[in-house]
């Protein structure tokens, strides 16, 4: 997406030109051939930047879009970034010019000559002799960060570059994303990585830039997609740019939750900004560029998504809206194909689309009887595009542990089928998910809540997979099922114990996460009134009848709403809500 024409690979430099440049000759030469080659990509996010800038987004968000533009060049080329940014790292501690502050004695009228390192500091940069990485340094000063209140000019900027690029070096370690090599049946290799962008940039946004207040409400919360006219007058990469900006706030936002005073309206606002994004860029870019593929698969993903959570789920339309998410998902299978889109990017696509049909199964399988079929081959695809088709076997131990972070998603999709191996092969995934994903956000200083609420679903996963597995194990199965039982209760009262859990509760809205937090909860729930009633005191007691009640609550006023849905379905949620409102009662008796 963001390479254009190659260099014929036969050109060389001569051994004199090679010496001009300095202080680390081989750095310095790699610093200066990335930077010509991201050029165009450079030059797209400085226009995008100066547009945020001028728009008045606040200064978090765009960071947070700057961020995920240059996150989405390393994507592209992540070998050319990593070598990039190391060549800068050595340039830099090599090109100290430390001794330009030490004050000289009475008796010493000149230095000695400068032997290692830089000499005296010049007025302007020398071409021979770089020490910055326009990707990242040339970009983020056309940010403006250094007018926001408590910024204090370039050197809190080298600061947040510096962040950046220790963090895009992270790649490939647990929570960081994951990357991986294929080759091509020519012996060519490449490399691919993978990335959920908003869980990535946010901890950067945290540290280097940490909430003091609560944001401006004059402040617009997104960025404003640029006029018909404007947008056609943009060259290919800065069309490209606009396009993955939109995507990069939307995709932030949601992750931090940064929206939630008024959710249901930032996310039909989000909505919007999607899908002018993806009209704008198949009018502009093209139905097969990459940056089209993005958008159009991320705007059904929204659509199907925010309807099952924010709206009615009126049968004809949720048919309608999955059928729709069923052909992006073959659109996304042929682009990957045909190599318009990347196997990271592709799998991503094929993977929320996938979560998305599967939080209303039962009422779909009825409409479309081939999604079970479909489901099982979409997600054979997402994990062939990943490398990671060992967890189709769920075979964790062959996945290395960036890999094992992210398949807490299929993980679900096969507890979603129901049988007793595959809750089995769901609760052995999600327990080595766990393994990998809890001490990967602990270890994050700077990670927001919605990255702790990673590890509370995944302890929700594995109580809820184990209560469903519970009565399917034969009573000859002693140890097995008391092994079962104690991860169901063990994993319950992680879930009520999570920051993020508190943090849920402390809201003073009623967030409807709530309600399914507690439906599936409840019959692991369940099992610790029964088994381990000691085990729930104190303040536990209290954060667990919390998130009942309101649930209960929230149950009953949503009676009133009378939703069209399968009867199957309909009996399996009242179930749920009655368990939810009995485990309410008797929290409150205890």
């Amino acid at each position: 997406m963001w390479i254009s024409d190659r260099a014929n690979p036969s050109l060389s430099l001569a051994n004199a030109t090679l010496n001009r440049f300095g202080p680390h000759t081989k750095a310095a030469v790699v610093l200066v051939a990335a930077n010509r080659l991201l050029q165009e990509a450079t030059q797209a996010i400085c226009a995008v930047s100066q547009y945020l800038r001028a728009a008045g987004v606040p200064p978090r968000l765009r960071l947070a879009i700057w961020a995920g533009l240059v996150l989405e060049v390393f994507h592209a080329q992540p070998a050319l970034v990593v070598a990039a940014i190391q060549a800068r790292a050595i340039q830099r501690s090599m090109s100290s010019r430390w001794a330009s502050d030490i004050a000289k004695a009475g008796s010493i009228v000149t230095y000695a000559r400068c032997e290692v390192g830089a000499g005296e500091s010049t007025a302007t940069a020398d071409p021979w002799r770089p020490d910055q990485l326009d990707l990242v340094d040339r970009t983020l000063k056309e940010l403006g960060l250094e007018e926001s209140e408590g910024e204090t000019g370039s050197e809190r900027l080298d600061g947040i570059a510096d962040a950046w690029c220790r963090r895009l070096l992270r790649v490939g370690r647990p929570g960081a994303g994951v990357i991986w090599i294929q080759e091509d049946t020519d012996g060519n290799r490449t490399a691919h990585t993978y990335q959920r962008v908003g869980a990535v940039v946010a901890p950067l946004i945290e540290e280097v830039l940490p909430q003091t207040g609560t944001p401006q409400a004059s402040k617009p919360m997104l960025p404003p997609w640029p006029s018909a006219g404007e947008f056609s007058s943009l060259s290919t990469f800065q069309a490209r740019a606009h396009v993955l900006a939109a995507f990069t706030a939307v995709n932030y936002l949601r992750f931090v939750r940064g929206h939630e005073k008024s959710r249901m309206q930032a996310h039909r606002d989000s909505r919007a900004l999607i899908h002018q994004a993806a009209q704008g860029a198949a009018d502009r870019l093209g139905p097969s560029d990459p940056a089209t593929l993005l958008v159009q698969g991320y705007s059904e993903y929204l659509q199907l998504w925010d309807l099952v959570h924010d709206g009615d789920t009126a049968e004809q339309k949720l048919t309608s809206l999955a059928r729709q998410a069923l052909a992006g998902q073959r659109r996304t299978s042929a682009a990957l194909k045909s190599a318009n889109l990347d196997p990271g990017t592709a799998s991503y696509l094929l993977e929320i689309t996938s979560v998305a049909l599967a939080e209303r199964y039962q009422e779909l399988q009825a409409e479309i009887p081939d999604l079970p079929r479909l489901l099982a081959r979409a997600w054979r695809e997402t994990l062939n595009a990943r490398a990671a088709t060992a967890a189709l076997s769920a075979d964790a131990e062959s996945l290395n542990p960036a890999q094992r972070f992210h398949i807490a998603s299929y993980a679900n999709y096969l507890a979603l089928r129901g049988t007793t191996a595959d809750l089995r092969k769901s609760m052995n995934l999600n327990l080595a998910v766990l393994a990998v994903r809890s001490p990967a956000i602990t270890a994050e200083s700077t990670a927001p809540v919605a990255s702790h609420a990673a590890v509370r679903d995944v302890h929700l996963n594995i109580a809820s997979t184990a209560a469903r597995l519970l009565p399917l194990l034969p009573a000859r199965e002693r140890t097995e099922r008391a092994a079962t039982q104690d991860r169901a209760v063990q994993h319950a009262l992680a879930v009520i114990d999570d920051r993020s859990t508190v943090d849920l509760l402390n809201r003073s809205s009623r967030d409807p996460l709530l309600t399914r937090i507690a439906r599936r909860l409840a019959p692991a729930m369940d099992l610790v009134l029964n088994e381990q009633p000691h085990t729930i005191t104190g303040d536990r007691r209290a954060r667990a009848q919390r998130l009942f009640d309101r649930a209960a609550g929230a149950t009953a006023v949503a009676e009133a709403d009378e939703r069209p849905e399968q009867p199957a379905s309909r009996a399996t949620r009242d179930s749920l809500d009655d368990l939810v409102a009995e485990i309410s009662r008797r929290l409150a008796g205890i």
